[in-house]
């Protein structure tokens, strides 16, 4: 059977809209999904095998038995989305990116699902820098004028970009904007990966950082508009909702990203590193670590194949005064496969840490995580 991957899209859409953080088979039957219908286990199953979901108490499974004779049964098992579920679906709901996708891999005559997970993630690439760079003017022309801030559409039209007019610059101007590109790049990056502000310290005596810089989604801060700090979190993030940047505890997620160790030099794909997060871990529902190649800014393509772990898996080791100590390195260390997230070397690599349900100590910063510990 193959895999269809419109149907993969609006079944992990199906989870995605269940207003509750869990989800069982009923919720999908209500959604339009058949249970038993050969598609849904089979697509069921490939979501399991990719760990876009698993069941809330992280046991193996989702539901699904069948006995010797070849019958089927369902249990309704409380099942979750997981943070790379979520991953993927923000990448291919982009119907840009969706389409572009699919017409790369039907041009190769198919592929493999791993091969299109990767096909979909540089598109997304893609797409941001395309819209970031020439060919933007398309956007301007489609839009109604007012769609953009009036700053954003007064910095489109003093280089050319005007609605209906053509965008046309010639060998001379197209050398400026292609140089300018390239000095832009080059500035978010260093926004993000040495900032100089310093209100991206989430913590005044650790490296962890904020890309939400006085909390506000729309990046203002008593009427002005922080330039370098909306740069800071779409070059890092790309897109971002009102929710995102307002949290309360007990709800929504909360965020924060490191690029260095505790020595503050940039953590290295070929070194071990150990992080300890201090009991109790200020997450209602479930906390998660996140790697990010530190050229691409996509999640880090290794063996593992997980480009993290999260705190649903029941394997996970705790200390014994309940704290968590996770190892980043190109191999497990002798007993932590169970926490351990794979680096490459040869590849810089930057984390995102995410609380979801983040309570009142993640808020009043009375709960810090360690920072990264080279290991020798």
């Amino acid at each position: 059977m193959k895999i269809d991957h419109n149907y993969l899209k609006k079944l992990l859409e199906a989870c995605q809209a269940s207003e509750k953080p869990t989800f069982d088979i009923e919720d999908l039957k209500a959604a339009g999904f058949d249970y038993n219908d050969l598609d849904f286990e089979f697509h069921m199953a490939i979501l399991a095998d990719k760990r876009f979901i698993q069941q809330d108490d992280c046991d193996g499974g989702f539901g699904l038995t069948r006995s010797v004779d070849g019958f089927l049964s369902w249990s309704a098992l409380l099942l979750r989305l997981t943070a790379s579920g979520h991953d993927f679906l923000d990448t291919v709901q982009n119907p840009e990116v969706g389409s572009k996708t699919k017409a790369a891999a039907k041009k190769v005559g198919g592929v493999g699902f791993d091969l299109f997970l990767q096909i979909a993630e540089a598109e997304a690439k893609r797409f941001a820098v395309a819209n970031l760079g020439l060919p933007f003017y398309e956007v301007i022309q489609h839009e109604p004028g007012d769609a953009f801030d009036p700053e954003i559409v007064g910095l489109f039209a003093s280089i050319g970009i005007k609605k209906g007019k053509p965008f046309a610059p010639d060998d001379r101007m197209k050398s400026i904007l292609t140089d300018a590109i390239g000095v832009a790049n080059a500035t978010a990056r260093a926004i993000v990966f040495a900032p100089r502000d310093d209100r991206v310290k989430f913590y005044s005596d650790r490296q962890w950082a904020t890309a939400f810089i006085r909390g506000s989604y729309a990046f203002y801060d008593k009427g002005e508009r922080m330039l370098d700090a909306r740069t800071l979190f779409h070059y890092y993030a790309t897109g971002i909702t009102p929710a995102m940047a307002n949290s309360t505890p007990g709800t929504g997620s909360a965020y924060a990203y490191a690029t260095r160790d505790s020595k503050g030099e940039y953590l290295d794909g070929a070194k071990t590193y150990k992080i300890t997060l201090p009991a109790p871990i200020p997450a209602k529902q479930f906390w998660s670590f996140m790697v990010y190649d530190g050229q691409t800014r996509s999640m880090l393509e290794t063996d593992q194949k997980l480009a993290g772990l999260d705190s649903n898996d029941k394997n996970i080791k705790s200390n014994p005064n309940g704290s968590v100590t996770v190892w980043f390195a190109p191999e497990p260390p002798a007993g932590q496969e169970t926490n351990w997230v794979q680096t490459i070397p040869g590849k810089g690599w930057n984390t995102l840490l995410r609380l979801y349900g983040p309570l009142e100590p993640w808020f009043d910063k009375t709960w810090k995580p360690g920072d990264f510990e080279l290991v020798n």
